[in-house]
């Protein structure tokens, strides 16, 4: 290890002994407007207590703010002390992907903001053989988070881009798609989009974008859902789970029944992946909201 691996290592650990406490502290008391609001979202979705919804909304901050640190630090580490993070991940499910490259449609791969989703996926394109464009939706254009992602996955790959999202993401991510390209997106952040379909989600019936579903549809790709958590025993996993879309789903079913049948495949995805580890799920606000039918719009 070198000189300055040693130094960043100190600092890593300071940080989230010390640091990461401290900003999950006043990030918590920033966030008390909406605090009742997204308890009562994880109460409803877990059917829990009180307690244990703010034991889960507490934890949840906790992981949102230490990510940027990762970020910091990931980002500055050499090539071989951050490849010794790397090979400590377990990659699950690479059949799934092995098997969806080896077709020639495009490829959409969604997961939520939960666990340490960039390192993550700096595993999987690290570890799989993929020569095809990647494209990740990149959401904030003014995010230093966002820009030090993009150094990591640049330092892995040439063949990995930044998708601005802008006016015309979506438009953007159905071009990438039809040319056969990879995209890949958050499914569980956008909560102002007009295009919705009805789902059973977390115990009730809500209303979930199906920008995903249709942008599947409309260019025949396959689904491909990634999730990223701590197991019981500390260890990292990411998991990619089996296809969603299928090909006879896509082209013998008609677009309102395909939208609608994937929506809500992709909604039980995420709900299974909550329930797993509900503590470790950065955007709790977000998906309070997608279960409200009257919720704040500026969360």
């Amino acid at each position: 290890m070198t000189l300055k691996d040693k130094v960043l290592v100190l600092g890593h650990v300071l940080a989230r002994a010390f640091l990461v406490p401290i900003i999950s502290m006043i990030k918590l008391r920033g966030m008390r407007s909406y605090q009742t609001f997204t308890l009562t979202g994880i109460r409803t979705a877990l059917n829990t207590d009180s307690e244990s919804a703010l034991t889960i909304y507490k934890q949840s901050i906790t992981q949102f703010v230490s990510l940027a640190a990762e970020f910091y630090f990931f980002c500055r580490y050499s090539q071989a002390h951050l490849q010794r993070h790397l090979d400590a991940i377990e990659l699950s499910g690479i059949e799934n992907i092995t098997c969806a490259l080896a077709s020639s449609r495009p490829i959409l791969l969604v997961t939520i903001y939960m666990g340490n989703f960039p390192l993550g996926f700096l595993k999987l394109i690290s570890s799989v053989d993929i020569e095809r464009q990647v494209y990740i939706f990149k959401v904030n254009p003014k995010s230093a988070n966002e820009e030090r992602l993009f150094s990591l996955y640049h330092r892995a790959s040439q063949y990995v881009h930044p998708l601005r999202l802008g006016e015309h993401g979506g438009k953007k991510a159905f071009f990438e798609l039809r040319k056969g390209n990879i995209v890949a997106m958050m499914i569980d952040a956008e909560v102002r989009v007009t295009s919705r379909e009805k789902v059973a989600f977390l115990n009730q019936s809500c209303n979930m974008q199906s920008g995903p579903a249709t942008l599947a549809y409309l260019s025949k790709a396959t689904i491909l859902p990634v999730v990223n958590y701590i197991n019981g025993h500390g260890q990292q996993v990411v998991r990619i789970e089996k296809p969603i879309a299928s090909q006879k789903l896509l082209t013998d079913s008609s677009h309102k029944e395909a939208i609608a049948r994937i929506t809500q495949e992709l909604a039980s995805t995420m709900e299974n992946w909550i329930h797993m580890a509900p503590e470790q799920v950065q955007r709790w606000p977000s998906i309070a909201q997608i279960m409200a039918q009257n919720a704040p719009t500026d969360l």
